[in-house]
């Protein structure tokens, strides 16, 4: 998908960067060759509200979303980056995601429809840099990863659910630290957003 920068700030793929809910201090995306530096506070993902920052685009219909994490710095342990699919910026908003943490936990989380709880759907343990890709195809998101040192040509399926996604939603790269007032920092390199005419394969 192919989109223009709606803030001034150039950021690839991506067209906006902005805090959503309570993001203390304010995060921010900028554009470092192919690495996306993200700085952030926010607690995560959980409960009814999302409190993190993000780069997202348009995604009108059925497409993915993939980026490589290669670290997350000075948060929490319970600090998590990676690639989201999200219906809108709201913090009570439905969206599925598939994040890393400093301890290297790759979880898959999700919030079935707007106000609902997030919930954790499935988890992996892997050591360094990892991929990390979203799938949507109407209302099914899937979610994979794979420790492939280059671009992947296989991956590993983490787990999959059913999320309330409708019509033009948002995607893209998100980064919390797991505490409010506690930044941190995630470098994350070849993104990209796709459509379904363009992921398939």
């Amino acid at each position: 998908i192919k989109v223009r920068a709606a803030t001034g700030k150039y950021l690839g793929v991506l067209e906006i960067s902005q805090d959503v809910g309570q993001s203390i201090p304010p995060g921010s995306t900028t554009l470092s060759g192919q690495n996306h530096i993200m700085q952030a506070g926010g607690t995560g993902f959980s409960g009814t509200l999302d409190r993190f920052h993000w780069s997202s685009a348009a995604m009108p219909g059925d497409g993915e979303g993939v980026a490589r994490v290669g670290s997350i710095r000075n948060g929490s342990a319970i600090a998590r980056a990676g690639v989201m699919l999200r219906q809108s910026s709201a913090s009570n908003s439905a969206f599925a995601g598939i994040f890393v943490n400093p301890r290297g936990d790759v979880v898959f989380q999700g919030r079935s429809a707007n106000g609902r709880f997030a919930a954790t759907m499935a988890l992996a343990r892997v050591t360094g840099p990892v991929w990390l890709r979203i799938v949507r195809t109407g209302m099914a998101v899937e979610a994979y990863y794979s420790r492939s040192t280059g671009r992947p040509a296989r991956w590993l399926r983490l787990g999959s659910s059913t999320i309330m996604l409708s019509g033009t939603i948002r995607s893209g790269i998100a980064l919390a630290s797991g505490s409010l007032g506690r930044p941190c920092q995630a470098t994350l390199a070849s993104v990209s957003l796709e459509t379904s005419a363009m992921a398939r394969g």
